[in-house]
């Protein structure tokens, strides 16, 4: 039994391994994202989103994007995870630049914004791209519903997820001129100076 195992494990290409194993870290990830944050603690949410930014400018630049960011002077404090925070804003802006590939360079313009608004810290992020239709505007974050050729579904549902768990809301809209804009609430923190 075992020498039959080995044989189909050398038949089957690397491919399928790398699919299989990306398959459980995506089911590991929906399954932590699902839960309540990790940790607890004061989190200043521009501190998130510019880490954010410093990550991705060398990406934001080799792909020809104008990165333009309105950050909220408060310093606003939030009460969650920090990485699972992170890896919201993340998500959100690989997926901005991803959705500008196909428009000619000079018109790729990224608009990352955070401010308070009703009672709740806001982070705001909007591509020039295509923008997406009406009809996948309402399935956008459904488990395993992507538009990407390559694209697996979750990275949406997880961040969806995330952010529910923080006590916000996600919601996706077109832009004004073109485009589509993400943007997550979260309750501000009471007290605490914050990571």
């Amino acid at each position: 039994m075992f020498c039959m195992a080995m044989r189909w494990h050398k038949l089957l290409s690397p491919k399928f391994w790398r699919a299989l194993s990306r398959c459980h870290s995506i089911s590991t990830l929906w399954k932590s994202a699902k839960q309540e944050p990790a940790s607890r603690e004061p989190v200043i949410l521009n501190a998130v989103v510019r880490d954010v930014l410093e990550l991705t400018a060398a990406e934001i630049d080799q792909r020809g994007v104008a990165l333009i960011a309105h950050l909220d002077g408060m310093e606003t404090v939030v009460t969650g995870d920090y990485v699972q925070l992170q890896q919201v804003v993340l998500n959100l802006v690989m997926n901005a630049i991803d959705a500008m590939v196909s428009i000619p360079e000079a018109d790729r313009i990224l608009t990352v914004t955070t401010e308070r608004s009703e009672g709740k810290a806001v982070v705001r992020i909007e591509d020039s791209g295509t923008g997406i239709s009406a009809e996948h505007l309402t399935r956008i974050f459904t488990p395993l519903f992507t538009t990407k050729e390559k694209g697996m579904g979750m990275g949406l549902a997880i961040c969806k997820s995330i952010v529910d768990a923080h006590g916000g809301g996600l919601v996706a809209t077109p832009a004004e001129e073109r485009g589509t804009v993400f943007t997550f609430g979260l309750p501000i923190a009471e007290t605490g100076s914050g990571r």
